[in-house]
């Protein structure tokens, strides 16, 4: 049950993104046209959502995990009360692992297949676009020009589902990736803490768990 919360959150975000960019819209389209200035600032807080979205599950699912794999369930912080994070087990840190590579796994199939795809997909919506914009431009008769609005309606259409459809994967890849790290962080504090390192002074605890990512991170 706690797994829902993600697709909550998801929704949640997804919602608030569609309030944000109509109101952008709205503000934007006050002159009557959308400036390469506008179209910048829509930009920047487009990807700055999506990186809220994707920490926003990234954290919620290495929650989730760890209530699934100890039974305990850290507070707001990510941080477990008292002595409970000294009482993990070798099989839950190196369960905690597991699910950090499969997220790691997840963010490169996306990355590399599925975002792939919507690129394609926006960019023949934008094709098509531009070629009903110059057929606009030449001589055509009412039936003609009618059409060309339906053509130009359908594929506008089909430039916001490619735009939406890029987005929703831009933030399954922060998602993912941060689920990694979150995953792997928190499986290491947790091996490192059951070998009773720390125990009593959670500030050593923290700087052992920061030394041995770090190195292990310029290792790699």
């Amino acid at each position: 049950m706690t797994v829902s919360v993600i697709p909550l959150a998801l929704m949640g975000n997804l919602t608030l993104q569609r309030i944000s960019d109509a109101v952008r819209e709205w503000v934007a389209s006050g002159d009557g046209e959308k400036d390469e200035l506008e179209e910048k600032w829509d930009e920047e807080v487009e990807e700055a959502e999506n990186d809220v979205g994707g920490l926003t599950m990234s954290f919620l699912l290495s929650q989730a995990l760890r209530f699934h794999i100890s039974g305990n369930l850290a507070n707001s912080e990510g941080e477990e009360e008292g002595d409970l994070k000294y009482q993990h087990t070798v099989s839950q840190c190196i369960h905690l692992y597991t699910w950090g590579f499969i997220c790691m796994f997840l963010f490169v199939m996306i990355l590399m297949k599925l975002q792939g795809q919507a690129d394609t997909m926006k960019d023949e919506a934008e094709e098509e676009t531009r070629r009903i914009e110059s057929r606009l431009l030449g001589e055509n008769t009412d039936a003609e020009l009618a059409l060309l609005h339906r053509e130009g309606n359908n594929a506008e259409s089909k430039q916001a589902q490619a735009e939406f459809v890029e987005r929703l994967l831009e933030m399954l890849v922060v998602a993912f990736s941060m689920g990694m790290a979150w995953s792997m962080f928190f499986a290491t504090k947790w091996y490192i803490a059951q070998t009773g390192t720390g125990q009593g002074d959670d500030a050593l605890l923290a700087l052992v768990v920061a030394v041995c990512i770090s190195g292990v991170c310029f290792l790699s």
